[in-house]
């Protein structure tokens, strides 16, 4: 018979899900159902990373997005796109710098070519 288990953290948010059939049970872990199919899949993890689920001490509960986007995660989503921002910036700046540092070590070197032809042009024998 296949055992269905998940893990909760100390918020009790859902962190984990698995069957017996792939995983050995861990003793704080929860079995929420004893009579499953041999898979358990739970989307754990939205696409910001946050949790989807949590326990209520008896049942599986979807998380509102209330719940999911505290002010704290908006803040820290909003600073990680700013950082994101800002480091673009520095490599397009970057990115500039060698494109303008390279053109104009060329026609610096092109400068000091021409300067040597010429002198050499005057150069009596």
């Amino acid at each position: 018979m296949t055992k269905h288990y998940i893990r909760i953290d100390n918020d009790k948010n859902i962190i984990k899900a698995y069957s017996d059939q792939f995983e050995q049970f861990v003793a704080k872990d929860i079995c929420v159902n004893e009579n499953a199919s041999r898979h358990y899949h739970l989307n754990i993890l939205n696409s910001d990373g946050l949790y989807n689920y949590k326990w209520d001490g008896s049942k599986i509960i979807e998380k509102t997005e209330t719940q999911k986007y505290t002010l704290d995660v908006l803040k820290r989503i909003k600073i990680n796109e700013l950082k994101s921002i800002k480091w673009n910036k520095v490599m397009n700046f970057e990115a500039k710098y060698d494109i303008i540092k390279t053109e104009y070590d060329t026609k610096r070197t092109e400068i000091n070519n021409c300067i040597t032809k010429t002198q050499l042009n005057n150069i009596e024998l």
